[in-house]
């Protein structure tokens, strides 16, 4: 039976669904940015091969890197069963596991998850139907939405990442044993190494181009300049909540890591002013 819910019943039953899979996760989400809560409820996976996580993300076509950040992928393909894929035209947000789904305007976004007024359906399986589906017509709709994500939007996305559980028999054993994951696709590792790491974002800035900046959310090189410091596609994401305060991910000076202490208003860390006012004559 559908159910409808508001931002605080979105989020719960967000919760609910990614804490009690057990053999599948679906995440279907055009922009992804995992909040604390978010990977504490992951991280309790991790150690489950059974459960398949499939993950679409969408959008900002040739710098996809804006839609899914760069940490979470690091931290998603530490799982020893899952697929990261993509699609260029995916608007939609989907959230299912073996039990139930959410249909929803929200994205995994920390900012959507705690400033946003959004809506959800939620759906869940009913056992008659799960029994006698031969027999029952499919009219219910978690079936149904089930059918579309998974059918439609999974099987005609670009799958970028790929892990998948290796097992081996063992003697007078029924059951196959777990012995690792393998690594079946990447194609997302080589897009993320296009941009600079921690190390080079100071070889840069020591280097001899004084007007070479960071943008604050995605660590890309950009024009070094406070009133813009972030790249077009990711202030385009920005701009859809306009939130001068929303902590961001590095310096736009030197392009080192600030979990979260640089926002739009304040896109330098404390640490660097010295050197953004000696250098470029920048008053603060």
């Amino acid at each position: 039976m559908a159910k409808f819910l508001t931002t605080e019943g979105v989020n719960k039953h967000l919760a609910n669904i990614i804490n009690y899979a057990k053999h599948e996760l679906v995440i279907i989400s055009p922009f992804i940015d995992l909040k604390s809560s978010i990977v504490d409820l992951l991280n309790l996976k991790k150690d489950n091969h059974e459960l398949k996580i499939i993950i679409v993300f969408g959008k900002n076509k040739g710098h996809i890197v804006d839609s899914l950040l760069q940490k979470d992928f690091e931290f998603l393909k530490s799982f020893p069963n899952i697929e990261i894929n993509y699609s260029e035209y995916l608007h939609a947000k989907y959230y299912a596991n073996e039990d139930r789904s959410l249909l929803t305007s929200m994205n995994l976004l920390d900012y959507s998850q705690k400033n946003n007024i959004e809506f959800g359906i939620l759906t869940e399986k009913t056992r008659f139907i799960d029994q006698f589906k031969f027999w029952v017509k499919r009219d219910n709709v978690d079936y149904d939405a089930y059918d579309y994500f998974t059918n439609n939007v999974v099987k005609n996305s670009t799958t970028l990442y790929k892990a998948e559980p290796r097992y081996i028999k063992k003697t007078f054993k029924f059951k196959k044993v777990y012995d690792g994951s393998d690594v079946k696709l990447d194609n997302l590792s080589g897009i993320y190494n296009e941009f600079p790491n921690e190390s080079r974002y100071y070889t840069s800035r020591t280097s001899q181009n004084p007007n070479m900046g960071y943008c604050i959310r995605t660590g890309e090189p950009i024009p070094f300049n406070i009133e813009k410091p972030f790249s077009l596609s990711a202030y385009r994401i920005w701009s859809m909540y306009n939130n001068g305060d929303y902590p961001e991910n590095f310096c736009h000076f030197t392009g080192e890591l600030s979990n979260g202490e640089t926002t739009f208003s304040k896109p330098v860390l404390n640490k660097n002013w010295s050197m953004v006012k000696r250098k470029l004559n920048y008053e603060y």
